[in-house]
């Protein structure tokens, strides 16, 4: 999962609120934590999407350890519904990171031949 631990962290930087956080405040909080601007928005809008406000709200001010919890009879809760959210956004981080674009240079060389005259003086 996307550095979990980093993500929570990045949490507890946006500071003790009673209100949901806003898109811009998660997605600030997550690229100070060292996120990129692409990621930090793709984790954000995971959470947004996924979990319940009380849940974010308890994340924000509490820290990692109370976050949802994993309802082991589902696989469609809010847990589960965030890890999938973020191991997409992982999986597209991996990918944009390691794409790299090929470049060719060639090197073209001008050739100068220059010609030597010599006069002879004959006595």
């Amino acid at each position: 999962m996307v550095g979990a631990g980093l993500c929570l962290a990045a949490l507890s930087l946006t500071g003790c609120a009673t209100d949901v956080p806003s898109h811009d405040d998660l997605v600030q909080a997550f690229e100070d934590s060292g996120l990129s601007p692409d990621l930090s928005r793709c984790v954000t809008d995971a959470l947004l999407k996924n979990l319940p406000d009380e849940d974010l709200i308890r994340l924000v001010e509490r820290g990692k350890d109370t976050g949802p919890r994993d309802d082991p009879n589902r696989d469609d809760d809010p847990y589960d519904l965030t890890r999938a959210a973020l191991t997409k956004c992982q999986e597209q981080d991996r990918a944009t990171s390691t794409t790299t674009a090929a470049s060719t240079t060639t090197a073209t060389a001008t050739t100068t031949t220059a010609t030597s005259t010599s006069t002879t003086s004959g006595e």
